[in-house]
């Protein structure tokens, strides 16, 4: 059975348990910056996100704090996102979809509003509390990319520094 995660802003940072299982060292992808920053990475946890389903899961962690989670998932699940979070800023991620620039991006249904499907390659942002919220979808004729990151604000200005501490 499928459990949906929380991305409550009173929660989101705490590790716990994901699915049927702990994230523990056998997850552990490795640690960088004399051991400052860390990666874990669970493949197919058994995690219902947003009605997709997470095939692979990283977390990333900066002096033991977990400031990023990434979700790759099996479907688009922007729908349900702009649902929940409402107004986002969207951002092309192809220059080939810049001949799309006349078209509407986001369209309504009876379900509600979701983004063009022909636009098929782009990124929408929300900030919420202290969390910033990331969907990027991308397709070809061939593949599709579902990616939804949650990451405090903090990210990039810590990771930023530990970086430097080692220039």
């Amino acid at each position: 059975m499928e459990s949906e995660v929380s991305v409550s802003s009173e929660n989101w940072n705490q590790l716990g348990e994901w699915g049927d299982e702990e994230i523990g060292e056998e997850n552990l992808f490795g640690n960088f910056h004399s051991d400052r920053v860390s990666f874990h990475i669970v493949e197919d946890p058994n995690i219902g996100l947003h009605g997709g389903k997470v095939q692979e899961m990283t977390l990333y962690f900066i002096d033991d704090l977990l400031c990023r989670k990434k979700y790759d998932l099996n479907k688009n699940i922007s729908s349900a996102l702009i649902s929940q979070y409402g107004n986002f800023k969207f951002k092309k991620l192809r220059i080939e979809t810049d001949s799309l620039s006349q078209t509407q991006i986001l369209l309504r249904s009876d379900s509600g509003f979701f983004i063009n499907p022909l636009i098929g390659n782009y990124q929408l942002k929300w900030i919420k509390d202290t969390t910033l919220y990331f969907f990027r979808h991308e397709q070809d004729s061939l593949l599709e990319s579902n990616v939804f990151i949650e990451e405090s604000q903090q990210y990039q200005e810590l990771y930023t520094r530990v970086e430097q501490s080692f220039h």
